[in-house]
């Protein structure tokens, strides 16, 4: 299911961005729906299903759109944000990581469908992964995962809400995830870049706030890696 949000202290671009979505969809054999949001606040109390794209006002009363971000940065709630502005003097604030773009309003329909058609495709090409756990197969959407541990001739599996036991060693989740975005960055730790908040010489620093050292050995290769995904990421987004 995509789910876009539309949040906006104004009705009139609301239904505006509305109109686009479904003009969009229409004919498209896509599940979807269309949730609105007068303000930042109701976006923070929502509990559905995860937005996979949410048009997000920079000026509103109360928490503002730039504030918003960055409490929905921490959470996986939010797959990818486009601000919606009258106001390019703040664009710079309104730059993060689940950032895609920027729409001026009103907005113009070929900038809106073209940031749905970008957050349609980068979620449906989310992989599933299937590990094994002591209670049975565990699967899991690539999106899902912070990071993997080795313990021993197992591991685990860090995401936003647990830490999972699975029976694989991470020379065999490596395998799992391979030729996606998760890469080794220490003997004892895969991470997956698209979680990365940041890249230092020694460690990595996840959206989370966790921190990761880099294997010395690996050092050279995870910043080449992670440079072309970034690369890679920023392409398919023109």
């Amino acid at each position: 299911m995509i789910t876009i949000g539309i949040c906006d202290d104004e009705a009139i671009f609301r239904e505006q961005i509305r109109n686009i979505c479904l003009q969009y969809f229409e004919g498209k054999n896509i599940p979807f729906q269309c949730l609105e949001f007068a303000s930042a606040e109701e976006v923070l109390a929502y509990r559905g299903e995860s937005l996979t794209l949410l048009f997000l006002d920079v000026e509103m009363a109360g928490i503002t759109g730039i504030e918003l971000k960055e409490e929905i940065e921490r959470t996986d709630r939010v797959w990818r944000i486009v601000f919606v502005t009258s106001h390019e003097e703040v664009i710079g604030q309104a730059f993060g990581l689940k950032t895609m773009g920027f729409a001026r309003k009103p907005v113009d329909a070929k900038v809106a469908e073209k940031w749905i058609s970008i957050a349609v495709e980068e979620q449906e090409a989310n992989k599933v992964f299937r590990f094994t756990t002591e209670k049975g197969d565990l699967y899991i959407r690539e999106n899902e995962i912070l990071y993997l541990e080795s313990e021993g001739n197992y591991s685990y599996v860090h995401t936003q809400k647990e830490k999972i036991f699975v029976c694989e060693s991470l020379k065999k989740c490596e395998e799992i995830v391979a030729n996606r975005d998760c890469i080794r960055i220490h003997k004892s730790y895969l991470v997956n870049m698209q979680e990365i908040k940041d890249v230092s010489v020694t460690q990595v620093t996840m959206k989370n706030g966790t921190s990761i050292p880099i294997g010395r050995t690996y050092r050279d290769e995870v910043k080449t890696k992670y440079h072309s995904y970034l690369k890679a990421v920023a392409l398919r987004r023109v």
